[in-house]
């Protein structure tokens, strides 16, 4: 943008983050995000995760789809914090913060696991509603939650039995590569998680 004169740099905007904000000690999180240059300038998305630890990307095309998964080895409130800066500067020019709670495991739970991986297609119609599906089995017999972030800022969340496979439906708006990442959770805190690639292309016909 030029302002008087003078060429003014204008600061890349985070469209969403989105993702786990309760946690079982070991259980991996996913957070989904997406940030625009009004330039359309490559970004840099970067994670502190509020334990010490922290994570960064390679560069990103502008309005490009990123994800952050970690875990914690310990109980605690954290704050993740996400940051996006443009390709050449050194601080990140744009940042959102997210609560996590972080709860120690059930001592005799045991996590589910997956019996049939998630499925269903890689490659999708821009507009076109397409499934997955996935099935997991509790060791303990709890109750089992399903949710999925699909990648778009998007989230579906589902129950069923121990056993029971999990269909769920969505639609892409937006072209682009995404990871669609399913958390498996039980009554008791114990947890898994699987994902798939989804290339969305060309508008449905």
């Amino acid at each position: 943008m030029v302002s008087g004169g003078v060429v003014v740099n204008q600061l890349p905007v985070i469209d969403y983050l989105v993702g786990s904000t309760n946690l079982i000690v070991g259980q991996n999180g996913v957070w989904n995000f997406r940030a625009t240059d009004p330039e359309g300038q490559n970004l840099y998305y970067g994670f502190e995760y509020g334990d010490g630890t922290s994570s960064n990307s390679s560069p990103n095309n502008s309005g490009a789809n990123g994800y952050g998964v970690h875990s914690y080895a310990n109980p605690g409130a954290y704050i993740i914090k996400f940051g996006v800066k443009e390709v050449g500067l050194s601080d990140f020019r744009a940042t959102k913060t997210m609560n996590v709670n972080v709860v120690a495991a059930e001592s005799n739970n045991l996590p589910p696991a997956v019996s049939i991986p998630l499925s269903g297609s890689s490659t999708v119609a821009l507009g076109a509603s397409n499934s997955w599906s996935v099935t997991a089995n509790d060791p303990n017999g709890d109750a089992l939650s399903y949710r999925f972030y699909w990648g778009d800022g998007n989230e579906s969340l589902f129950s069923a039995t121990s056993g029971v496979s999990v269909v769920a439906s969505h639609t892409y708006s937006t072209a682009g590569n995404y990871t669609l990442y399913v958390t498996i959770g039980d009554s008791l805190g114990g947890g898994t998680l699987v994902s798939v690639p989804v290339v969305v292309g060309v508008v449905a016909l």
